[in-house]
Formats: C-alpha cells, structure tokens, sequence
C-alpha cells in the first residue's frame, strides 16, 4: 500500500489471498468495515455450507498430486455421425408451369467433452416452407439431492460460477447451465413468384418474395439457478477502494461457507419471436446494339424487427416510475402492455441497379462488364434474443464482501423460502409476466 506493507485499522497485517471468517464481521473505530482472519488460512470444516460440499462430491478427484491443473481429462473418441435422408417430387401442369416438393431431414450425433452425444436435428420441407430445429440434450437433475431449502424450476443442476483462480486453483470447467433452450425452431413459410416477358430488343424480369419467420423456443435460460461467487464473501471488506497492489479472500472458500456474490432465477417460459420479410424487384435486360448490352433495375426490401408475439419482450425506460424502488424514475416496460413499439422498422431500402456488357473487337473473345448497385443487409437474426425475453430476477448483496443469503437456502423466490419476505427485489422484470410465460 503505496510501497508499504498494508495494514487494516485494527494495525494488523494485510496479505494478498487471505481467507477471512465472515462471522467476525464488525466496525472499526474509523468506520470501515474488518473482519478476523481464519488461522493458518483454513476455512474451519464446521462452517461449510453442506449444499457446497454436496456439488464439491460431484467434482472427479485429482489424477496427480499438483496444486492446480491437477486433473487429466480421459481421452475419449470423437466422431461425427450424419444422415440425411432427402426426396423430392415435381409435378409438370403444362410447359410454363410446374410444382416442386422437397423434404431433407438432418440428424448429427457427435459426442461432447463430458462423453454424452448430442444430436442436432433439422428439417427442410418444400412449397415454400422451412423448418429446424434444434433440440439439446439436456440431463435431468433432481435438486433437491443437493439439501438445500427450495429448488428452482427447471429440474437441472444449478449454474455455479466465480470458484476458479489460474494463480490459486479451484474449479475451472462451468458447472451446470445458464443460458439454454430446451428446444428452438425455425419455421419459415415462404413464397415468392417471378416474371419474364420478351418484348422487341428488352427482357422485363419482375418478381417478389415473402418469408414470415418464427421461433418458438422453450427457454431454460437461468431457470436452473444461477450462482456467482467471488473473494469478497470470504475477504476483509476493509481493503474496498484501498490502493492496494492485490485483494483478500478467494473464490472457491466464498464457495465453500455457502455465500454467493449474486444470483440469478427465472422461470422457463415458452417464448414467441418471429419476423416478416418481403422484397420485389423490377429489371430490364436492354439489347441497346449487337455489342452492347445494358441492364437496369430497381429492388426493394422491407424487413421487420423481431417481436414477441405476445408482447412480452422487455425494455427499459428510464422516465417510468418504479413501483419496486419506491416509484423512483426507471422501469420495466413491455410492448404489451405500453402500446408501444421499441424500435422502427426501416422502410426506405430502395437499391437500385445498373450494368453494362460491351463486346470488344468482332471475335466475341473479350468482353467488357461494369456494375454497380446498392445492397441493404438485414441486423443479424434472432443472436440469442430468445434466452433474453423471458422475466429474470437478480440478487446483489448489501456491500462490498456483504453476504444476503446462503446457498443452502436455494431458490430464495420459492413459496415457503424463509428468505422469500425479507428480500429486497431487484427485478428486470414484474413476476406476473413471468409466470404468465412459464412453461407447461
């Protein structure tokens, strides 16, 4: 501490990584904030949370007797396994006219690091109609095998992270899931027509395409319980805005007394987005002389925003009062129910086209072209939005190395949770919707 040894206001030493009991938290004559460190830097076994050495049992132990990186992963085969099964049907009316059906399925199996496969399935059907989906093996886990009070929603094992330390060691691989969908689909009716007419030395070509996109999607993003923990919970909240060259306390003993830094909880919620697409062009093939060869058109395209088809996608607008923080300016609004729209759609995407061919000397070997025009590109679809529709809650803690509440306590929302009428809520959201959209 400015070239010195740092000292607390209790004048005793401060070194990096310490590990700090919690329980002796207290005030200083100075008003800051002190706690006693545990002897010989060893959390006392009494004192960890039994819901962290639950999921602690889960962890495969050490294949080698180092500090950290002190497990191999077993080697495993990868491979890659596809099938694609695909027909299709043509149905001729006359010269002029013609139908066509087309069906592809493809289904992979290819098997992740943990040695489960995953199979990835899509399906594409003709006549203007599209569909994919993608389903993810999810494992099923019984929470209440951890013992701790409540279980979240979604009965998989809870998301825990902030317990590895590159320097110190820990946990470094995630445990368990956060952002994730049960399934998510693609479907995509589409149509689109096109026209040719000849006329003297022009070729008029005119045509128009319609793509109505949706994605229902059953999401399980932070309806396992989400957890992060950090040194604080376990460091001396004095060295907060200290300059300091390092920190106290460590991650994986925050872990293991039970005291997260923040959490997350959501419930699953079937989830709706979708968009329309349309575009037309118009275009004309001018033969203006044996060598030259001019080409002009014009196109349009008009695409929407994505929407959830309920209105249940959230926004924030920071003039509402909110009824959470005593009605201070800055809440949580949905297109439903503000009759609003949260963005607009861009409706001037003109693009205009224009080449030439021009046939140099008599042979036909060499030919000049030029073109120019104006493209418009779409925003990158969906980019995960569906993980983001869904109401979510989240919980701080009151201070620097504070703790609120315990991992043993579980889903503090649940009914029944002795934590359940004493949280403050800080809520991206009103719990009315969320249960709205919660899964069946």
């Amino acid at each position: 501490m400015n070239g010195q040894p740092a000292v607390d206001p209790l004048g005793r030493p401060v070194f990096g990584n310490a590990i700090y009991d919690p329980r002796t938290t207290r005030l200083a004559s100075d008003g800051s904030r002190v706690r006693d460190q545990f002897p010989n830097n060893v959390v006392d076994p009494a004192l960890m949370d039994p819901v962290a050495l639950k999921i602690q049992s889960t962890i495969p132990l050490p294949t080698n007797n180092n500090l950290v990186n002190n497990y191999q992963i077993p080697g495993y085969t990868n491979f890659r396994h596809t099938t694609i099964p695909s027909f299709k049907i043509d149905y001729n009316f006359n010269d002029k006219n013609h139908l066509s059906w087309y069906f592809h399925q493809t289904h992979t199996v290819s098997p992740n690091a943990n040695g489960f496969t995953q199979p990835f399935t899509e399906a594409h059907m003709g006549v203007g109609y599209f569909q994919y989906n993608w389903p993810q093996v999810l494992q099923d886990f019984d929470q209440s095998q951890l013992g701790w009070a409540k279980n979240y929603d979604v009965k998989m094992f809870p998301n825990i992270a902030g317990i590895f330390n590159a320097g110190r060691g820990g946990f470094s691989p995630g445990m368990g899931f956060n952002l994730l969908d049960k399934y998510l689909k693609d479907i995509t009716p589409t149509a689109n027509t096109n026209l040719t007419m000849v006329k003297g030395n022009h070729s008029y070509k005119m045509g128009a395409e319609l793509i109505v996109e949706g994605f229902p999607t059953l999401s399980y993003s932070r309806a396992t319980g989400v957890y992060t923990f950090s040194p604080q919970q376990s460091s001396l909240p004095w060295e907060d805005g200290q300059p300091l060259n390092g920190t106290t306390g460590f991650g994986y003993a925050s872990f293991l007394l039970g005291y997260p830094n923040s959490m997350n909880a959501a419930l699953a919620s079937n989830v709706r987005l979708g968009n329309h697409s349309f575009a037309g062009y118009i275009q004309d093939s001018w033969k203006v002389t044996r060598k030259l060869t001019l080409e002009y058109g014009l196109r349009y395209d008009y695409v929407t925003l994505l929407k959830e088809q309920y209105g249940r996608m959230q926004s924030a607008d920071f003039k509402a009062p909110n009824p959470v923080a005593g009605n201070l300016p800055g809440s949580v609004i949905y297109e439903a129910t503000c009759k609003c729209s949260f963005n607009k759609n861009y409706p001037w995407a003109f693009g205009p086209r224009f080449a030439l061919a021009y046939q140099i000397g008599s042979d036909a070997k060499t030919v000049l072209r030029l073109g120019s025009g104006v493209i418009y590109g779409a925003a990158p679809n969906l980019g995960n939005l569906t993980r983001s529709v869904a109401d979510f809650y989240t919980l701080g803690v009151p201070g620097y190395g504070l703790n609120k509440y315990a991992l043993s306590d579980g889903n503090p929302f649940a009914a029944g949770n002795r934590m359940r009428d004493v949280l403050r809520v800080r809520s991206t959201g009103v719990s009315a919707c969320s249960a709205r959209s919660r899964a069946t």
